[in-house]
């Protein structure tokens, strides 16, 4: 296989598991949706459980979309290695993650930043902003 064909397997394969991490992060919101929708009609006072829970279910997206993010990054290598014709080799997508490793803090501030992402957040804000309307008796 030469390093074209390498570079090219090892992007079909990223590109489907970034695929496949979109999927789950919708599911990641469905449940939260559904989970506050059923907390809120079953116990209608619990508002500090939805609360709790959407905050947990939007933090667990965040670090879901940054798992994604370290495919795309080499999703975007892989192009560019293909584009030039390079020479680099495929398959080489955990070597350089732990090349490329943030630290602790770096780490968790891409969780933040994934976290507020407006394709991630909106359905989170949604289910606050509605829960907060019902403690105050306007839904």
């Amino acid at each position: 296989m030469n390093q074209l064909d390498s570079l090219g397997a090892e992007w079909q394969t990223l590109q489907k598991s970034y695929d496949l991490y979109e999927v789950f992060s919708l599911v990641i919101k469905m449940t939260a949706i559904i989970l506050a929708s059923f907390v809120l009609i079953v116990y209608p006072s619990e508002y500090k459980i939805v609360t709790g829970l959407t905050l947990t279910f939007w933090l667990l997206d965040g670090i879901w979309k940054t798992f994604q993010s370290r495919f795309e990054l080499r999703l975007v290598q892989i192009e560019v290695l293909i584009q030039q014709g390079s020479s680099n080799s495929g398959m080489q997508f955990n070597q350089n993650w732990q090349q490329n490793r943030p630290n602790t803090v770096k780490l968790i501030t891409s969780y933040m930043i994934n976290s507020v992402k407006p394709t991630v957040a909106f359905c989170y804000l949604a289910i606050l902003v509605l829960t907060g309307l019902k403690a105050c008796g306007i839904i």
